[in-house]
């Protein structure tokens, strides 16, 4: 099978779990809630080597095992690779890492592997969700890497899978594709934190107002409003704290960084006219058990 292929019945099989399990699919998918309300049972723990275990009805299923030695955007991904397997039938599968599969080359994925993974993207970057978070960068069309990156954070997927799907929705050429998944998305973030290129770094403008922004602790936020005055913030919400300003080319900006004290939603105000609304993940609490949160 070829993934052209895959995503054809993926494609359709996302588009009616969106509708049974999530509604619209306008913005950031709730992937733990939607295997919830699909009735499929989920446990945390750290399993070593796989990724996630799906298990059927036949097998005292549905259910799923998730790997939670990975981070919140891996754990997405298991997430929603296991919904598809459920949403096809696939039977119980233990699945290895995306790292090994990766290793064998893509076009060597065994066909139900295909299609789950062709199904993850769809549901996690329905065009709808894509075009939302393209409206809260303020940009019609993703023109580099560092838009895929800020993409990818509104989406709460990895880079390399949200070029691979830009590519398969003909938002980029397949020959940006090759040449942008290359792209490490540290050097991405160096632009924006030389001293600390690790941590997810969002970059927000004013088109960001009025949204809602999935961040987890060691985030780092920076808000630039065209020159707008921005010692105007209102307190900031516990779990906010101002960073230095670090590189003057980026001035004048506000910086900030999440830490996990930031325990609910919360309102981050500058002035009277900008605001978004703030909220941590995991946002898996409540829907998986046996989780160490």
């Amino acid at each position: 099978m070829s993934w052209a292929a895959a995503h054809g019945p993926a494609m359709i099989a996302a588009v009616q779990a969106h509708a049974d399990f999530v509604g619209e699919p306008g913005g950031y998918v709730d992937v733990f809630a939607a295997l919830d309300t699909a009735g499929v049972t989920m446990i945390g723990k750290d399993l070593g080597g796989p990724f996630g275990i799906y298990v059927s009805p036949q097998d005292d299923g549905p259910g799923v095992l998730l790997n939670t030695r990975y981070d919140e955007t891996a754990l997405r991904q298991t997430a929603a690779h296991e919904l598809g397997h459920h949403v096809f039938e696939h039977g119980t599968q233990a699945d290895e890492h995306i790292d090994s599969l990766e290793t064998l080359g893509r076009r060597s994925w065994p066909k139900h592997e295909m299609v789950a993974e062709a199904f993850a993207a769809w549901f996690l970057m329905p065009p709808a969700a894509i075009d939302t978070a393209l409206g809260a960068l303020g940009i019609r069309r993703v023109t580099g890497p560092a838009h895929v990156y800020q993409l990818s954070l509104w989406l709460g997927t990895s880079f390399r899978g949200t070029v691979r799907h830009l590519a398969n929705l003909r938002r980029i050429s397949q020959q940006q594709a090759a040449i942008w998944i290359e792209a490490s998305p540290a050097a991405l973030r160096r632009p924006l934190d030389a001293a600390r290129p690790s941590a997810r770094h969002w970059r927000l403008g004013p088109a960001a107002a009025d949204r809602v922004v999935h961040v987890r602790a060691g985030d780092q936020l920076t808000i630039d409003l065209g020159g707008r005055d921005l010692h105007a913030a209102r307190a900031l919400p516990t779990g906010v704290t101002v960073l230095p300003d670090g590189d003057e080319s980026l001035l004048p900006v506000l910086r900030l960084r999440i830490d996990d004290t930031l325990s609910a939603a919360a309102v981050l105000a500058i002035g009277e006219q900008w605001q978004v609304t703030l909220v941590p993940t995991p946002d898996r609490a409540g829907h998986i058990n046996a989780l160490a949160l």
